[in-house]
């Protein structure tokens, strides 16, 4: 009798537990709601948004040499233009196929010439050795936009897109916004895993290229509403290369724009404030609202549902170094013997 006892105490604390489990995680589900989306995210300011495009935390040599971009570019999903996505094994062909070439070709000796005015160096040969992984990826992105679009940006814009294309670059935009966005509001995701990455490349003209990357991602956050739901972004914007001077060019991002497809079984999450179409000045000082709908949205058509809202960000602060910075790095890059190697 004794041992029934004990046994029916047991189950009854057992079940106790699992109820009291129950209700705290509705609890915690349901109270304390708050809107994640609203229609300004002021976490999103201007130094946010340039932290996020940085090439890097800290100037790193491998920002010259582009050593993890000239790894990274076969893994990448890439459009250009009208085109589908390029086959890796044509970009790892293209990269193998310059590799074995020397200066004796006009494209590498192009881009070894630009470089070696840039910083100065007087022997092609050694400025090529220095810098040829650069030196080949924008050879092949200078044939994908001929093919594709059948036009080559400045050579100033180029580079700006190889300084992004290593793996923590533009194919991270996404992600990076997104978690700004769930953390802004009180959400840590133990994980956000993008299941689905692709950058677009369109060439306007010589001095500016719309750039697109729609980066797919599925949310795991235990014991919160977002837990399990796959969210989709969309990160827009211009390269444009501007006079400042007569005698100085700079690259420029302008246009930036940030679309979120939001899930219905979250929706109730976004701002019910009303949209106005009203122009937003290039100068905002954070993320604005600027589209909210919740029809399918065209950008990569699927059977579930999504609420789509677009934000204007404040345009990052152009993250190309500077002539001060490049000098200091292709003075250490010389003073170390083994960045030569090839």
């Amino acid at each position: 009798m004794f041992h029934l006892i004990n046994y029916v105490m047991i189950i009854l604390v057992v079940l106790f537990t699992a109820i009291i489990h129950c209700i705290r995680k509705r609890y915690i589900l349901t109270s304390n709601k708050k809107t994640i989306f609203n229609t300004h995210l002021t976490g999103l300011s201007q130094k946010t948004t340039t932290k996020i495009f940085s090439i890097s935390d800290d100037i790193d040599q491998d920002i010259l040499t582009a050593t993890n971009a000239f790894d990274n570019i076969p893994n990448l999903q890439i459009m250009f233009h009208d085109g589908g996505v390029i086959a890796d094994a044509f970009i790892r062909t293209k990269l193998r196929d310059y590799t074995l070439q020397d200066l004796s070709n006009i494209e590498l000796m192009k881009h070894t010439k630009y470089i070696s005015d840039l910083l100065n160096i007087r022997c092609l040969n050694q400025c090529y050795k220095t810098y040829s992984k650069r030196i080949i990826i924008s050879a092949t992105l200078d044939e994908l936009f001929k093919y594709y679009n059948n036009m080559i940006p400045d050579p100033s814009i180029t580079y700006e897109i190889v300084n992004h294309l290593h793996n923590q670059g533009y194919e991270k935009l996404g992600h990076k916004f997104l978690e700004k966005i769930l953390r802004e509001q009180g959400y840590h995701p133990e994980n956000i895993k993008i299941t689905s990455n692709i950058i677009h490349f369109t060439i306007i003209n010589t001095n500016k290229v719309q750039i697109s990357i729609n980066t797919d991602m599925l949310i795991s956050a235990e014991n919160t509403p977002i837990h399990n739901t796959k969210i989709k972004t969309n990160t827009t914007f211009n390269l444009s290369l501007v006079n400042l001077t007569p005698n100085f060019t700079s690259v420029l991002y302008t246009d930036t724009n940030l679309t979120l497809g939001i899930p219905n079984q979250i929706k109730n999450y976004i701002t019910q404030k009303s949209i106005h179409k009203t122009k937003v000045d290039e100068d905002i000082k954070c993320a604005t609202m600027v589209f909210k709908n919740n029809r399918k949205s065209n950008l990569i058509k699927k059977n579930c549902e999504y609420c789509y809202l677009k934000y204007k960000l404040p345009n990052p602060v152009s993250t190309s170094l500077s002539d001060q910075e490049i000098q200091g790095l292709n003075m250490l890059l010389h003073n170390n013997t083994n960045l030569f190697k090839s």
